[in-house]
Order: structure tokens, then C-alpha cells, then sequence
């Protein structure tokens, strides 16, 4: 009888562990959420910087990189460059998840609902 136990709860963190890596990327955005998350994330800035703030208000309503680099004059280079220190403070991977990440967090404002 505890063979079963055993091939039960095998069977259940195998089923977990393929479900989490066929997810997509607001799934394990979840999956995040349930971790304990660090000290340094429940900043509620990430520290981020004025213009990595703007870049990423752009990115949320839906500008490239070149639209944002237009409007803010920079270049589109320097858009990506900020957009990889965002991922790597917000520790995510994806323009989805760390917009994501920044309307729960309060960095963005949420999006209101067109009636």
C-alpha cells in the first residue's frame, strides 16, 4: 500500500515539474508568485530608474522599441540596454512578464477597461 503513496506522490511532482516547463510566460510569472519572494522584490520600485520607467510605460501600451527611442531620443540600442536592466531587476525574461510584474507591483497603473 505505500508503494502507491509513493508512485502517487511521483506522479504528482513529475506532473507539476513538465506543467511548470510547458507553460507560458505569465504562468511561470504565477508560479513566482507563489515562491517566497526576496527582500529585494518587495521593493515597490525595484529601483528602478526614472527612464527605465519611461521606457517601460512605453513597452506597456504596446510601443516598439524604435517608437520609444523616437520619443524619448535615444536610440533603439539604448531601449534594449535599458530594457535588459529592467528584466534583470524585475528577474524576469519577457517584455509580457515584466509589464506583468510591474502592474502588480504598482509600477504601472492597470489598464482601464473601454466600455
Amino acid at each position: 500500500m505505500s508503494a502507491s503513496l509513493v508512485d502517487r506522490e511521483t506522479a504528482g511532482w513529475m506532473v507539476t515539474r513538465y506543467f511548470w516547463r510547458l507553460c507560458d510566460p505569465l504562468a511561470k510569472l504565477q508560479k513566482r508568485r507563489l515562491a517566497p519572494s526576496s527582500h529585494a522584490q518587495e521593493s515597490s520600485d525595484f529601483n528602478l530608474t526614472a527612464r527605465e520607467r519611461e521606457v517601460l510605460a512605453g513597452i506597456a501600451s504596446g510601443e516598439r522599441s524604435k517608437e520609444v527611442a523616437a520619443r524619448l531620443g535615444i536610440t533603439r540600442r539604448t531601449v534594449e540596454s535599458y530594457l535588459n536592466s529592467i528584466y534583470t531587476k524585475l528577474n524576469v525574461d519577457s517584455r509580457a512578464a515584466a509589464v506583468a510584474i510591474a502592474i502588480e507591483r504598482g509600477l504601472l497603473p492597470r489598464r482601464r477597461e473601454e466600455t
